[in-house]
């Protein structure tokens, strides 16, 4: 697939723990950007300005040819 993807996650979350975020997502996505994010699972309630920079940022640059 050639469309670019944000995979956030928690870093102190289970499935960072547990498993190569980037790794199992690029196997998957062709263009994969996975980053960690501050907390576990409920990052985007705890940090949801950080989450919304970080949304923005992937967009504004998926945006550039």
């Amino acid at each position: 697939m050639d469309c670019p993807a944000l995979v956030l996650y928690g870093a102190d979350g289970v499935m960072a723990h547990s498993f190569d975020m980037e790794a199992v997502w690029t196997d998957r996505l062709g263009r994969v950007r996975a980053e960690a994010m501050p907390g576990g699972h409920f990052f985007p309630e705890l940090y949801p300005r950080k989450t919304l920079a970080t949304l923005r940022r992937f967009l504004a640059e998926a945006e550039q040819p």
